[in-house]
């Protein structure tokens, strides 16, 4: 009687090796999530209304000019805290996610993430897209594909 033997050593095949590789995608790509809805926050365009040193509205009080944003266009960066408050955080073996952390701007006292959500929510100056989720989803997409290449 013939017998074969087939010895398979293909990293896929590794529960720990599988794991580590395809671990690191949900990270990466809420890392470049957040990098990118940074800059694109910065980068505008801001066309809404002027402000001049010295306006009073929603107990802020500018002490220069300010160039807001228009409904439809993302939050024009003014104290950065808003910028710096998109967060990414690991939930889980396999997931990640991008949000607005409860950071507070001392020079007015908002808390950024209720900011955000008016923003977002009730204002039309959108922090992340529609468009913004799934160009993520298509990043993470081509990140898997290339971890599963590093499997084979």
């Amino acid at each position: 009687m013939i017998r074969t033997i087939v010895e398979l050593n293909v990293k896929v095949h590794d529960r720990q090796e599988r794991a580590r590789v395809l671990g690191r995608v949900p990270g990466l790509a809420a890392k470049r999530h957040k990098q990118r809805t940074r800059e694109m926050m910065i980068a505008g365009p801001h066309t809404g209304k002027l402000y001049r040193p010295g306006f009073k509205g929603n107990s802020t009080s500018f002490r220069r000019l300010h160039r807001a944003s228009a409904r439809g266009q993302r939050p024009s960066p003014d104290t950065m805290t808003l910028v710096n408050a998109v967060t990414d955080e690991r939930t889980g073996e396999m997931a990640a996610k991008v949000f607005i952390a409860e950071r507070i701007n001392p020079a007015n006292g908002a808390n950024a993430s209720d900011y955000a959500e008016i923003l977002q929510n009730h204002m039309e100056r959108p922090i992340m897209s529609v468009r913004d989720t799934k160009e993520a989803q298509r990043d993470q997409n081509d990140l898997a594909k290339k971890a599963i290449k590093e499997l084979l």
